[in-house]
């Protein structure tokens, strides 16, 4: 928000309840995962923050659990499972399929239940099987000629999980704030965008 004082113009943050803490480094600070679902967004967050969710709640795992970390990563892959959503359940006018839409909403309804545990295990499914999960994934008869190109965004987060099981497998020292970041270099802009170039949309599987 923009106001002024005195003639002298003041910005002001607002909605400070959705920011996040970081240190000197810029490197986010945990803050405590029940804080991250009061947006009500479940459907559309990044598989590990679920994931971080569910392992926080874990009576059994609550006093070894680490808060994962907030990073730009997350970001992008929120927007893949806005963009996977809205193909499920957005229909263009005179493409209209009753049962096509049960059987999407049926599928979205497990993005939120029956528990975190399940929808951070479903959205991983999505993202390690190499793509195959997508072919069973309902996709509207607008958007099924994306099917691909949805194939190819996910293969930026899997090629960066990936990464990270190699790096933990080091166990020397921390990855670089960059790398850690951008889940080793796999999910930036030009990374996606170097994803998309190899879709062909000819060889869509609908």
């Amino acid at each position: 928000m923009h106001t002024k004082d005195g003639g002298m113009d003041k910005f002001i943050l607002v909605d400070s309840g959705f920011s996040i803490l970081v240190d000197e480094s810029s490197m986010s600070l945990p803050v405590g995962s029940p804080l991250r679902h009061h947006t009500r967004m479940l459907p559309f967050m990044a598989r590990e923050l679920v994931s971080d969710m569910a392992a926080s709640q874990s009576s059994w795992r609550r006093s070894a659990h680490r808060p994962v970390q907030h990073c730009i990563r997350h970001d992008f892959e929120s927007l893949f499972w806005v963009s996977l959503w809205c193909a499920i359940a957005v229909v263009s006018p005179g493409m209209e399929d009753p049962a096509q839409k049960i059987k999407g909403l049926k599928f979205l309804a497990t993005w939120e239940m029956p528990s975190l545990r399940s929808t951070a295990d479903r959205k991983h499914a999505i993202i390690t099987d190499g793509g195959d999960a997508l072919k069973k994934v309902p996709l509207s008869p607008s958007f099924k000629h994306l099917r691909e190109w949805f194939r190819a965004f996910r293969s930026c987060f899997f090629e960066a999980l990936v990464a990270q099981f190699r790096w933990k497998e080091r166990k020397d020292t921390a990855p670089p704030f960059e790398s850690f970041e951008t889940g080793h270099g796999n999910v930036t802009r030009d990374e996606i965008f170097e994803a998309f170039t190899r879709y062909d949309e000819s060889e869509s599987v609908v």
